[in-house]
């Protein structure tokens, strides 16, 4: 189990869209996110509010930012949301890394040494840790596609053979 991790929308929406967020709470001993974060989740209105609503409330915690300041020069210089940019510089600051399906935000976390960690990935390490059965993960997989996260063809077919090959 990994301690601390940060975590942005586009993993968490797609999770709570199809009633699977909980998985974090088995994955990771703590879930934090920003204030922006907070915000975005808070202003989703679709399938899955009511369970973001829920975490946000009891174990997704939110994490004080320090000065907005570099947040908004992050944002602007790397064309990120200002949101992501302190969720980027918070991860820095606590030497954790950042949970995220978005490209633009893992591009920019690199340039300032934040490791971060594909949806994808994580349902890998699901299954290899039993949280998940080589099935339920493929089933996973399958639902986070139908219910809009973008992935190409290609890395479908490689997450579920890697997954098989567990």
């Amino acid at each position: 189990m990994i301690c601390l991790v940060f975590a942005n929308a586009s993993v968490l929406i797609p999770l709570a869209r199809i009633g699977k967020l909980a998985l974090l709470q088995k994955c990771f001993k703590e879930v934090k996110i920003t204030q922006g974060i907070r915000e975005e989740l808070t202003a989703f209105d679709k399938p899955g509010a009511a369970e973001i609503g829920q975490a946000l409330l009891s174990w997704i915690k939110e994490e004080k930012t320090g000065e907005l300041k570099e947040a908004k020069q992050l944002a602007f210089k790397e064309n990120i949301s200002e949101a992501d940019a302190a969720l980027i510089l918070c991860a820095k600051a606590n030497e954790e890394e950042v949970l995220t399906n978005d490209y633009r935000l893992h591009a920019v976390a690199k340039t300032k040494a934040v490791e971060t960690i594909w949806l994808t990935t994580l349902l890998l390490k699901c299954a290899k840790e039993k949280i998940l059965t080589k099935k339920e993960a493929k089933e996973t997989l399958l639902e986070l596609v139908q219910a809009g996260m973008r992935l190409k063809v290609e890395v479908y077919t490689a997450i579920e053979k890697k997954i098989e090959e567990i």
